[in-house]
């Protein structure tokens, strides 16, 4: 049982052309004319700030992955430590049943055959469902950390004067070989066509995160 890592790709159909061509139109210095009686009035807008993060490099960087995964991986040896048991048994009746029980021992050798297929099928229930257990628990973990992103990128941005923060999917690419199909969807998910790397703040983010996490842990416990 093995704890994945977060994955890289990420996105859906909702972000448009459209949208992307207006941040970047919103991104850039504009006049605006406000029509009063007698007066023309040139209004300058504002830049917009913006930043980028690599979502993947993050999360997988994150103090608190690499802890709540090492707990993940105890358990999941613990559960497994379980399943050699059941393992052990059934070895154990093939053993009598190849070099202790005569094969003229029809009763025992049915009696023991119905224990060796009862184990088996315990122990395909098991593996499936502490399996079950581990993947739930890795989904808990995704969730509470990608929440726990979406916060310190808003704290992040409000202290550092950002307007917008974009998951960074400039590593996506099209693949040398693919049908149409394949290459709109890819474009269709993608955010960022091009982007200055020095919008990029997933470090400063990450020093953000586990500067907190381990303030979190060095809090007194009640």
């Amino acid at each position: 049982m093995t704890t994945p890592r977060i994955p890289f790709s990420f996105g859906t159909r909702a972000a448009t052309t459209a949208a992307i061509l207006a941040a970047a139109v919103l991104s850039g210095m504009a006049l605006h004319s406000v029509a009063v009686p007698g007066v023309r009035v040139e209004v300058v807008a504002q830049p917009t700030r913006i930043g980028i993060v690599d979502i993947g490099k993050l999360m997988n960087s994150l103090d608190e992955l690499k802890a709540r995964n090492e707990a993940v991986q105890a358990r999941g040896a613990a559960l497994a430590d379980r399943l050699k048991q059941l393992e052990s048994q059934i070895r154990d009746i093939e053993t009598e049943l190849k070099d202790v029980i005569p094969r003229t021992d029809v009763k025992r050798r049915s009696e023991r055959l119905a224990e060796q297929f009862e184990l088996r099928a315990t122990l395909e229930a098991r593996a499936k469902a502490y399996q079950q257990l581990i993947n739930l628990e890795n989904g808990d973990i995704l969730m509470d950390l990608y929440t726990k992103v979406q916060d310190a990128a808003g704290n992040f941005a409000r202290r550092e004067g950002f307007d917008m923060i974009y998951l960074d999917d400039r590593a996506i690419r099209l693949p040398r070989a693919g049908t149409n199909e394949e290459y709109n969807d890819i474009i269709q998910r993608k955010r960022i066509i091009y982007a200055n790397d020095s919008l990029d703040v997933t470090d400063a983010l990450l020093t953000q995160m586990n500067n907190a996490y381990s303030a979190e842990l060095a809090r007194p416990r009640n």
